[in-house]
């Protein structure tokens, strides 16, 4: 930012990625006359990775990237892939109305929820292994869930938590354990009283 000073008054010239950020995200929403009432309409939606070989532009600055992260706009349901700078700077103005580049913590704070979801269902290594190696044996797959199978082989981590959470539902609805592995010794013991025959293989849900 350039600062122009006299006697009388001072002028602030924006700098010129600043200017075309404005722009791009003003054009891409609902009617709206200030980057104010832009910012306002748009929400994560979840992390891209793009193939090396296939890379893409962020669709607010233009710049190429590998990592992008998508947001939807809850008013015309326009989305936009954009990159991780513009993402940072997006929240950040969100948060204190200042445009300016920064880096921002919510995308550290999102993979972390992201992780801790994989790790409270699946406490073990092993069982977070062996919950990606069932995956590679399914056919029928949702659409939905093959694509966050996708990310996940690229970039080690759930696009979202929304994709996480999805995920270990699917695989606890879906999976055969065996059943002394998931009832504890007083629910089968209790069960057998009852006279109700418990499967040999359930699921975790």
């Amino acid at each position: 930012m350039e600062i122009y000073e006299n006697e009388v008054f001072t002028v602030m010239k924006e700098a010129s990625h600043h200017v075309a950020f404005r722009k791009q995200l003003i054009a891409a929403s609902a009617p709206a006359k200030t980057l104010e009432e832009a910012v306002s309409q748009w929400r994560f939606l979840c992390f891209v990775i793009f193939p090396k070989e296939n890379l893409t532009r962020c669709q607010i600055c233009n710049t190429s990237i590998v990592r992008a992260v998508a947001i939807r706009n809850e008013a015309n349901e326009t989305v936009l892939f954009i990159g991780e700078d513009c993402y940072d700077k997006l929240v950040h103005f969100a948060q204190t109305k200042r445009l300016e580049s920064t880096r921002i913590r919510s995308r550290v704070l999102e993979r972390k929820d992201i992780r801790n979801i994989f790790k409270d269902a699946f406490p073990r290594r092993e069982d977070r292994q062996s919950f990606l190696g069932w995956f590679e044996a399914q056919d029928g797959i949702p659409e939905t869930i093959r694509t966050s199978l996708q990310y996940v082989r690229i970039a080690k981590i759930a696009p979202s938590v929304e994709a996480a959470r999805e995920l270990v539902a699917y695989y606890n609805a879906n999976r055969l354990m065996p059943a002394d592995a998931i009832l504890d010794y007083d629910i089968r013991s209790a069960a057998h009283k009852l006279g109700v025959v418990i499967p040999a293989r359930i699921t975790n849900s």
